[in-house]
């Protein structure tokens, strides 16, 4: 038979175990790698990480209406702004005699040319005036100085006591292993 019976109990067993040391200073977490590397626990082995251990941040709230529906709201009048002003503008034209069409020729460059040309401007000018917008609105996190480093180690179990006795030495303010 193809598949084998898998039995648990044969599974090979951990021979590592990671601790998590927390530094206040990052000279105490390069101390920490330094004398890591003097228990032949491999540099691979090791990572150290930044970290802000101040207050957590205040919650942030969405804005009150999505900025999709915001920004299609403004390109929506200003498309419609365009449009109104390219053809009171095409009719002044018109009526100045400074185009000199026909009715239905005049009535073509309205609708056509100056009515989608207004639309494309205003539809433009409103979605840079609704991004201009939401910049206005955008909410920023507060800035958290990093106040800690973490330092990682998978260390075998044989020397798991000796990382935790070298991190509470180096002061450690927390450890979990």
């Amino acid at each position: 038979m193809v598949a084998e019976r898998i039995q648990l109990g044969n599974l090979p067993q951990s021979q590592h175990q990671t601790l998590m040391a927390v530094f206040a200073q990052e000279a105490e977490a390069d101390r920490m790698v330094e004398r890591l590397a003097g228990l032949n626990i491999e540099m691979e082995q090791v990572g150290v990480i930044r970290v802000a251990l101040g207050t957590v941040p205040p919650s942030v709230t969405s804005p009150a209406s999505p900025v999709p529906l915001v920004s299609s709201r403004y390109s929506t009048i200003g498309i419609i702004l365009g449009c109104l002003i390219a053809l009171l503008l095409g009719l002044i034209l018109y009526a100045t005699n400074f185009l000199q069409l026909s009715f239905l020729e005049a009535f073509l460059v309205h609708t056509l040319a100056l009515v989608i040309l207004g639309g494309v401007i205003g539809g433009a000018a409103g979605a840079i005036w609704a991004s201009v917008v939401a910049q206005k609105k955008a909410i920023t996190l507060l800035p958290q100085s990093p106040e800690g480093y973490i330092v990682v180690v998978k260390t075998p179990l044989h020397l798991l006591a000796q990382c935790e006795s070298l991190a509470r030495e180096l002061g450690a303010k927390r450890f979990l292993s």
